[in-house]
């Protein structure tokens, strides 16, 4: 009863969407994806909806927003949106459901400019480990021979020698 009840408050008062993150160095905006709902409360004390839907859910945190009184129930992170999704989903109306879809599928297509922990940003498969600046660091050795080639290129440097000559990456 109190997980259709949540499902029913975040069908009302809730958001599932996107928020910007900052700004990347190389390529677009990075954003996050969250679920939340907002309510005013008195100065200084959250509202006890948003406290009960924590409750309830078990995920999640309640922070202010804009004006003194007025907090919002925030989640972010899209394991932690398909856990929402997983414990109030079978009670939440279908635009929600399609709204938290919608999300999580935008959210996880973006380009992604930074590898995990098997891979490049390229998606190379890691090839080592080494101590570079004081840091132990991914080594992608496939990345390193594109980057020599392009310097070697950039500095008008003929190619080195192939056996095979349709692999040259220059005229």
């Amino acid at each position: 009863m109190q997980r259709a009840w949540a499902a029913g408050f975040l069908d009302g008062e809730g958001c599932f969407g996107l928020a910007r993150a900052g700004r990347r160095k190389r390529g677009p905006d990075w954003y996050r994806v969250r679920a939340s709902a907002s309510q005013h409360g008195e100065i200084g004390v959250a509202a006890d909806v948003l406290v009960k839907v924590q409750r309830i859910i078990g995920l999640g945190r309640i922070e202010l927003h804009g004006a003194p009184d007025d907090y919002k129930w925030v989640v972010e992170g899209a394991d932690r949106i398909e856990q929402v999704l997983a414990v109030v989903g079978p009670w939440l109306g279908p635009i929600k459901v399609a709204q938290a879809r919608e999300a999580l599928a935008r959210f996880r297509s973006q380009r992604r400019l930074k590898g995990d922990a098997d891979r490049c940003v390229r998606g190379h498969t890691y090839s080592g480990l080494a101590l570079r600046g004081g840091r132990l660091r991914h080594i992608c050795a496939q990345c390193a021979r594109l980057r020599d080639r392009a310097e070697r290129a950039a500095m008008g440097t003929p190619p080195r020698p192939f056996k095979n000559v349709a692999r040259r990456y220059t005229e």
